[in-house]
């Protein structure tokens, strides 16, 4: 919505109305407009791995007072807005100077947030909370991390293009139309990400609940120890489709119940879960002499992990080891 907002009003303008009286309000709105993309792409990113925190509102304290600064200019009658502009008062130093503060200073904000989302996917790699990422949805959110950083890059490029290097008016129309298309990529992505809530949701209620509405613990050291007993003899994570809904089944909990004592009772959650049964299977295959003819990809897709992206990155991040160094080293 914000950047949908701050395209229509540049659509204002591309359509001749820069100068019009009945537009004469939606002069300088969209810069909080541009502050606010930064942060609402690396808050919405942060809430994939930890609940939504307070300390997130700092990320939106600029924004704020890029706000304060206008609103001497947003609140000027229109009368008034029209006189500014048709006098040439906007020519001023001092006017110059503040448009090319909030140029310079909103692409340094992207740039720094563009940053900050790749620091932020390495820090997912490594975490091993109950609240942590699966490979499948850190790799998604790695593509938005990247095509973010495009969306930065073009905005950069928008500014030394168009407004210094003085290009032509269709460069204009290319760029923010390559903009657009990053930002609502980002968005339709989430959208059909449904699932990446559903268990993130679960936790966040079991968290705030005592155990006993559940199921004593002398039945969760049951449901433990069936749970425990279906993976090791029926072994389902070497599905690589196995979702949360049908392992509850296999042991007669609901979903809920069964993200519930994964993550109060054995300090995990599904996917960390079915993972670390993932990555011993693949670690005795590896050791196994008569398993040296399979290539490393071979097993990977043998004990579950659906890519070899997946596989690899999840046996380094619980071995700390590359499949092949383990190999060689075992």
């Amino acid at each position: 919505m914000t950047f949908t907002s701050l395209l229509g009003i540049n659509v204002a303008f591309w359509n001749e109305l820069h100068f019009s009286q009945t537009f004469i309000h939606l002069h300088q709105i969209y810069w909080p407009f541009i502050f606010l993309i930064g942060p609402l792409m690396y808050v919405y990113l942060q809430a994939q791995i930890a609940p939504f925190s307070k300390r997130a509102f700092r990320h939106f304290i600029l924004p704020l007072l890029v706000l304060l600064v206008w609103l001497p200019f947003y609140g000027m009658k229109g009368e008034a807005k029209v006189a500014f502009y048709q006098e040439g008062f906007h020519l001023l130093p001092q006017h110059r100077l503040l448009v090319l503060s909030m140029m310079l200073g909103s692409i340094g904000q992207i740039g720094a947030y563009a940053f900050l989302n790749f620091r932020l996917m390495k820090a997912f790699s490594r975490s091993k909370t109950p609240f942590s990422p699966d490979e499948e949805v850190l790799a998604w959110m790695k593509k938005l991390t990247r095509i973010f950083a495009l969306y930065a890059l073009l905005y950069t490029s928008y500014y030394v293009l168009i407004d210094w290097l003085g290009l032509p008016v269709t460069w204009d129309y290319l760029l923010s139309l390559a903009m657009a298309g990053c930002i609502y990529v980002i968005g339709i992505k989430a959208f059909l990400q449904p699932a990446l809530f559903k268990e993130r949701a679960q936790l966040e209620l079991i968290q705030q609940k005592k155990p006993k509405e559940l199921f004593s613990p002398e039945a969760a050291l049951a449901y433990q120890k069936r749970l425990v007993q279906l993976m090791e003899e029926k072994r389902p994570y070497l599905n690589d489709q196995l979702k949360l809904p049908e392992l509850a089944e296999m042991i007669d909990l609901s979903p809920h119940q069964l993200s519930y004592l994964l993550n109060r009772y054995m300090h995990s959650n599904f996917s960390h879960f079915t993972n670390g049964y993932r990555v011993a299977a693949a670690k005795k295959m590896l050791l196994n002499p008569e398993k040296k003819h399979l290539k490393i990809i071979a097993i990977g897709y043998e004990t579950g992990f659906n890519s070899q992206t997946a596989f690899y990155r999840t046996f380094k991040k619980y071995t700390g080891k590359t499949p092949a160094a383990y190999r060689k080293e075992g």
